[in-house]
Formats: structure tokens, sequence, C-alpha cells
């Protein structure tokens, strides 16, 4: 062994190709010899099992035809007004007029019977051919037939099947005996019956040019043949097919009688002309294919020696280069256009398909990552959205199809919006930032709210074009936090400016109200002092509502944290509707409520959420008081994401835009007698409990106020 492979080692490539070639040769032919044999001689046998299934379903469509013609006569005499009267009447002349030889020959049937609905037979015939007799059918037949139940139950249709009867194969057909119109009722039945002996099968045999044989099953001793075949049958398997030998193949199949039971085994033989043609192609097949082989093989060595070998290893060489640098760049030589030419630009076509799904799948990767950002994103271009992903549509809605500069900015911010807006326009410097609001139309609830977005802005070339990148980020969330800690450092601070001032205030007042009682008291005692009395004592009003004033400045200006629990914020409200049910009724205004049950618990202060209910109830009573009568107050609750919402919306004569942030400042007011310091408290409030309250115009005409507290399950904002 090892002195073979030293030898092996040391013959050239060229006698290495031609021993495997040879050896690959002989193995190769006498697989193909083999597989001759199984494949190719196989399919000649599964032709020829073919054919012989198709001349057993010839010889039984001859068969079944024949039923058919028997079930059509049968037909014709049980449906007939003659019948259906012989039967009741048994007139003689029927069957001298109708039932003789020539009748039975035309027919070409042997038996003819009539039984009536007793199951008594009224007439029965048996016709000899080869003797033109006519005879009494015999008990025996008639008990056979009578036992064949599903005979004597036809049907519309009928009945028509084999039958066994003395040993004797037959072809019976049984109809209801009904008058020529096909109506009844039936008086019987009429049966027809034909002899399936040698003569039908050589009858058969001549217009199917084969060779049926019939094999009664029903016998005591069964032939080996019936015996062998029949355990093969099922109901899957209808018909089997068996060579017999080299000359000849049969199909068999059963046939059963009305009661389905197996009674005839037919046997149809048949030349194996099929199979003698397979071998004969297969001997050429084998002597071409052999002579093809021993050329080819010399083409073979001459091709792999001359044209292959060197190409193959040039590509070879190209491939390592490849795959050791990943350069998917490189490409290889390509050479004429025979096989290898081809495998060279199948091989160029796989990098580039490779190369190109490298780049796809790269940009697949970013679009994923641009379609589930938190970030929104759009690219603009000619001042239209060409591609916006689902969180900028979150935040805009879907604006693919408007003018990007048409967006809903806020007055307050469309100089700043603009100004980036024809700097991003003019492709001028780099990447560009801003914040600004804009209102939001939500499709839902019909209502329009303030969002707060941060947007960057960047150039790029998009479809051969110049395009404007946009990252948007909705920092509404934030500015609300913002907001909330904003507020309550601004209240902190001012609460201590006024606690301070407060206090500087009330102690002159305190010494200038004692010292106008001690004046009022002595001059009391004097005489015509009645009207310096009144002035002072109305100087002492005054004092009185400084020190009221002063007061409310202490109150708002005292730090007082909200004892805030998990509760539901339909009680505070409908304490505070309560409450102020009976302050408005006689001013004709109605309050009215729709808070909406079963709302999420809240973390709130029940006094302080109730006094926030007053004041904006008294606000909006003060806003309508000069309006005119029979206007409504709407107080309504609902759910929001993971907030309960609570409005108060009024009729009255709204508040002006341009000072909707205003509103909320300390000691800022509209009212004649206002302090302003009321919306103040509610804001401070309404941060206390981490919310957020907003000013809207009103469904009702008015203005509205909306207030926003985290639930209970979400914690408290910090």
């Amino acid at each position: 062994m090892n002195r073979f492979l030293l030898f092996y080692q040391k013959i050239s490539l060229r006698k290495k190709i031609l021993s495997w070639i040879v050896f690959a040769v002989i193995f190769l032919f006498i697989i193909l010899i083999v597989l001759n044999r199984v494949v190719v001689l196989g399919s000649f046998q599964e032709l020829e099992k073919r054919a012989t299934k198709k001349n057993v379903e010839q010889v039984m469509g001859e068969l079944l035809d024949e039923l058919t013609r028997l079930s059509s006569f049968s037909y014709d005499y049980a449906a007939w007004d003659d019948t259906y009267e012989f039967i009741r009447d048994r007139n003689q002349l029927y069957i001298k007029n109708n039932l003789y030889s020539l009748t039975f020959d035309n027919l070409n049937i042997n038996y003819f019977i009539l039984i009536n609905n007793l199951g008594r037979v009224i007439y029965s015939a048996n016709y000899t051919k080869a003797t033109g007799t006519l005879e009494t059918v015999s008990k025996d037949f008639l008990k056979e037939v009578l036992a064949t139940k599903n005979l004597l139950n036809p049907g519309e249709n009928g009945k028509s099947s084999f039958l066994m009867v003395n040993g004797a194969p037959i072809m019976i057909a049984s109809r209801n005996v009904l008058k020529s119109d096909v109506s009844g009722p039936s008086r019987g039945i009429l049966l027809l019956g034909k002899l399936l002996d040698q003569e039908e099968i050589e009858r058969i045999s001549k217009i199917t040019q084969l060779k049926p044989s019939i094999f009664p099953l029903l016998a005591e001793k069964q032939t080996p043949e019936v015996t062998e075949i029949l355990p093969g049958f099922s109901d899957q398997k209808k018909i089997i097919i068996k060579p017999l030998n080299s000359e000849k193949i049969a199909g068999y199949t059963v046939l059963q009688n009305a009661n389905h039971k197996d009674i005839l085994l037919l046997k149809v033989e048949a030349e194996r002309e099929i199979y003698k043609i397979g071998e004969a192609t297969i001997s050429y097949y084998l002597l071409w294919h052999f002579g093809i082989v021993i050329v080819l093989v010399f083409l073979l060595i001459y091709s792999l020696d001359k044209i292959i070998l060197t190409r193959l290893l040039r590509h070879t060489n190209k491939l390592n280069r490849l795959r050791e640098t990943s350069d998917l760049s490189m490409r290889l030589d390509v050479q004429g256009a025979d096989e290898l030419s081809h495998l060279a630009m199948t091989i160029n076509n796989m990098i580039e398909d490779l190369e190109e799904y490298q780049k796809h799948k790269t940009r697949q990767n970013i679009r994923d990552l641009i379609e589930n950002s938190f970030v929104g994103i759009c690219i603009l271009q000619d001042d239209r959205i060409m591609y916006s992903n689902p969180e900028f549509e979150k935040i805009f809605g879907n604006q693919n199809s408007i003018n990007f500069k048409k967006l809903n900015v806020l007055p307050q911010d469309e100089k700043q919006f603009d100004e980036l807006y024809e700097r991003m326009v003019s492709h001028v410097g780099t990447p560009l930032d801003i914040e600004f609001r804009f209102l939001f139309f939500d499709p839902l609830s019909r209502e329009e709210t303030i969002k707060w977005v941060h947007m960057r802005t960047s150039t790029f070339e998009y479809q051969q074009k110049n395009a404007i990148l946009v990252s948007l980020v909705d920092i509404t969330e934030f500015k609300d936090m913002e907001n909330v800690i904003l507020i309550k450092e601004k209240m902190a601070s001012l609460g201590s400016v006024a606690a301070g001032i407060a206090h500087e205030i009330r102690n002159p007042l305190s010494g200038i109200n004692f010292t106008l009682d001690a004046v009022i008291e002595d001059l009391r005692e004097r005489d015509n002092t009645t009207e310096l009395i009144s002035i002072l004592e109305s100087s002492k009003k005054g004092v009185r509502k400084m020190e009221s004033v002063i007061k409310r400045v202490l109150d708002f200006s005292k730090p007082h944290l909200p004892d805030l629990k998990p509760a539901d914020i339909n009680v505070p409200i409908e304490e505070a509707i309560k409450l102020s049910r009976v302050a408005i009724r006689k001013i004709n205004i109605h309050l009215k409520s729709d808070l909406s049950p079963d709302l999420p618990l809240a973390n709130i202060d029940n006094h302080l959420i109730e006094q926030v209910v007053l004041n904006l109830i008294n606000n909006a009573t003060d806003a309508m008081g000069s309006v005119e009568d029979n206007l409504q107050i709407l107080i309504s609750s609902s759910q929001e994401k993971d907030h309960v919402v609570f409005t108060v919306a009024d009729q009255g004569p709204g508040i002006s835009k341009n000072i909707f942030e205003k509103v909320f400042d300390p000691f800022f007011t509209t009212k004649n007698d206002g302090s302003g310091i009321g919306l103040s408290i509610c804001q401070r409030i309404v941060a206390d409990h981490n919310g957020t309250i907003k000013l809207s115009p009103s469904k009702l005409g008015g203005a509205e106020f909306k207030i926003k507290i985290p639930i209970a399950n979400k914690g408290v904002l910090k």
C-alpha cells in the first residue's frame, strides 16, 4: 500500500487525472447499467402496468356498458302501461304479443322475471339462445335472485349488478314497474338477466382485442391462481397487475353482486410488448452510450489538460486573494464565452450580489433604525415632505402631502422658525437647531393642543437632488416637567418676597389702624366731629381691605405641601360642584358635569383639588356675570394615558390669546377689584401635585382650563 502511495505521488497530474477518469468511467458505466435496469426498465414496466390496467378498465367498461344497456331495456319494459296492467290482470295477450323468442334475441337477454309487491313471481322466462326455446325459470334460480335484497329495492334509477346463480355468472338489472309516464305507485319489480357465458366473453374479446376470462369466487375449491391473487385486493387497490412470464402479463379485478359481495374474478391477459421494447431500448442505449463515453473521455482529458486546468487555477488564485482581502470590488477575468467564462461571470455576479446585499443590508439596517427610532425624521425637498418615519407622523400627523412651511407654529415662535427655515433651505452652514411650539390637532379627541419640539436640520443628496434631513424630538413632557419645576421655584421665590413685603406693610398698617381707633374714640367725645369721624372710618375700611389683601398674599407665600394620597379625583370635584351650585343658583348660571366613572386613582390632596375647582368656577362665574343670563359652566373628567384629566369650561367672553401665558402670573388680573392671585394659587397647587394646568378656548365659546394629574400607579414626578 505504501509503495502504491509513493508511486501515485510521483506520477504527473495528467496521469492522475487520466487514471481517475478511467476509473470514473468504469464505475459510471457500471452504475449506468444498473440504473438502466432499475430506472429505465422500471419505467417501461410502469408503462406496461398502466397499459394492463387500461386493458382491465376497457374490459370492465364493456361489461358495465352491457349492464347499462340491460338497465335501459329494463326501464323500457318496466315503465310501460302494458306491463303495469299485466301485473294486475295477468292478461296472457301481454306475453303473447311481447315476450316471444325474437324479443329475447333482439334484446340479447336470457331472463325475464316479473314480481308483484307481495314478492310473488307473476311471470318468469328463461331463454336458451342455442335452441331458441323459452322455459319457466327454475325455483332454485328464483330463490337465489330473491335472496339478493338490493335487487328487490331498485329505487328510482333501478339496480344493475353481477350475480352467481347455480354456479353460472349472469348480469342482471331490476326496475320498479310503473306507468308509461313514470308515475306510480309501483306494482312490482321487473328483472332482466343475461348470462355472462363464454359466448359473451368472446364477444368482449373481439371488441377489445384482449383475452378476458372469469373465475367464480364462491366455489368451494379455488384455483391456485385465484388463491394467490385474491388477498392482494383492498379498498385502495382495485386492480392487481402480475407478469405471468416473459411473454404474458395479466390484470385482475373483482366483480361484486348487488349486496356488494365479491363473486367473480376478472382476468385480462396481454402480450408484454412494452417490456420487450424496453429491454431492446436499454441494449441500444448502453451500446450507444459506451461509444459516446469513450469519445468523451479523450475530449475530457484534452480539455482538462489544455483549457480547463490552467483557467481554473487562475480563478482559484483570484478567489483566494478575494477571501484574504475581503475586497468585494475584485472580479474574475472573463475570456471567451464557454462554460468557464460563464462560471467566472456567475461568480462575478455572485460577488456583485454579495456586494449589493451588503449595501442593501446596511441600508435596511439604517432604515429599520430610522423606522423604529424614538426621534421623528423626515426628508424635505422642494418645500415638501418626501419621507417621514412613524415617530414624525406621531408628532405631527401624516404630513406627506403638505407644505412643511405651513406647519401650525405658534405666533410667538413664527419669526424664529421662519429664520431657521430660510437658512436650511439656502443650505447655509452646518446642522441647525431650534425649539418651537405648534398647535396639534388630535383627530380622535377633536382637540387642539400645544406641543414643544426640538428640531435639527442638515443638508444631503436625496435621489440626485439636494434635500434636507429633519430630525425632531417631542419635548412637550420635558417642557411640562421643566415648567412645573420653574413654577415651584418661581412660587417659592415669589412667596418669600411677598411675605417680606407683606410683613413690612402689615406692621405700619397695624399702627395706623390702632391710631385711627384712638382718634375716632377721642373725636366721638367731642362735638361737631361727625364728618371727620366718617372720613376716618372710611380710611379704616381701606386699611382693613389692605390687611385682607396682605393676608391673601401671606397665604400665597406660605409653603403648604399637599398631603398626596391615592384617591378618586371625582370626589373633590363633586364636592366643589355642590358648594358652587348653592352660590350661583341665584344668578341664573347653570353648572353641569360630565365625570367619567371608574377613573384610576390619582395622588391628590382632596382639599386642595376642591380649592382649585372652586376657584376656577368662581372665575368663570365672574367672567359670565357681565354677559347674559342662562349660560353654563361644564366640568368634565377623563383619562389620558397615564394621567387623569378634568376641565372647567364656560360660555363667557373668553380670554384673549395674547394674554394666555400671563393669566397665571401672580398679581396679573383683568378684573377691576381682583388681586391676581387666584390662578397663581391654582397653578401652584397643580404643580405641587406634579401636574399641569393649561388655558385654551372652550368649545362652549369661552375659556377652558385643563388640569392633568399623574395616576397613582405611575408614581409622583420628582
